[in-house]
């Protein structure tokens, strides 16, 4: 965009100075520069943040911070991997119910299930027949404005996190809530 701005003002110089019939190559050149660095900018504005998390550590902190930032969260696991080994992640997840409502879908029931159970959250467990299944983590469900989600990609060494915010995204995380709905009977 900023080459098509040159070109525009270097024509116009180049005009003045000398024939216009000159400035006509940096012109063209121009229209198209300009109207393409506008469409780069916007969809470049567009894109999700995304984060890289290069260990379960590193995976396990992001999820203390994001759900730490949503009076509610969903989270869609399946595995609960993420949980499953780390006596912290459980202990992080039974103080955050008491401070919001927190919803996990999982594959269950089994002992990791049935602990977090007792810790107050509220376990929704797959049907037997699913096998795969979307991984991410929905904060303030149905709080226009506020929902913003994180969604997973690919295991680790190289575990994307792509995150979604309701003003620029309102169709992802529109699917992600009839998912939630759909899920949970209420759809």
């Amino acid at each position: 965009m900023l080459v098509g701005i040159a070109l525009v003002i270097g024509a116009i110089v180049l005009g003045f100075k000398r024939d216009w019939s000159e400035a006509i190559g940096p012109l063209v050149a121009a229209a198209t520069l300009v109207p393409a660095g506008v469409t780069f900018f916007y969809s470049a504005k567009n894109q999700p943040e995304t984060v890289l998390c290069r260990s379960q550590d590193k995976i396990n902190a992001f999820m203390r911070y994001f759900i730490s930032q949503g009076s509610t969260a969903h989270i869609a696991s399946f595995g609960l991997s993420w949980v499953k080994g780390y006596p912290d992640m459980q202990d992080f997840l039974a103080d955050a119910v008491k401070r919001e409502e927190l919803v996990i879908l999982a594959r269950g029931p089994n002992e990791l299930t049935e602990v977090l159970k007792s810790a107050g959250i509220r376990i929704i467990i797959y049907p037997t027949s699913v096998v795969d299944v979307p991984r991410f983590t929905l904060l303030n469900l149905g709080r226009a404005g506020s929902e913003r989600l994180a969604v997973a990609r690919e295991g680790l060494p190289n575990h994307w996190i792509d995150v979604y915010e309701d003003k620029h995204h309102p169709q992802v995380i529109a699917i992600a809530r009839a998912y939630i709905r759909r899920v949970e009977g209420t759809a």
